[in-house]
């Protein structure tokens, strides 16, 4: 029997990128501008292999795909302001 694991719960603090580590922060921050794959590769010395790895891992510790990472970075800049 196969199971997949859920996301995990954001933490009660409400940022819901502490889970991530820096390097997929960086990579989160790198797709909410709405750099491709291979741009954050190449800007970050890695693979494109690699960014797509650390999106998987974005998306199974946040829930956050590249529209919702883009939308949750433009909302937090904005409630700094």
């Amino acid at each position: 029997e196969i199971t997949l694991a859920a996301p995990e719960t954001p933490p009660a603090s409400g940022d819901v990128l502490a889970p991530l580590s820096p390097k997929e922060r960086e990579v989160a921050q790198l797709a909410a501008k709405g750099l491709t794959n291979p741009e954050i590769a190449s800007a970050l010395h890695v693979s494109p292999e690699t960014v797509k790895h650390h999106l998987k891992n974005i998306k199974t510790k946040t829930g956050l795909g590249r529209f919702d990472l883009a939308k949750h970075f433009w909302q937090t800049n904005l409630s700094k302001e």
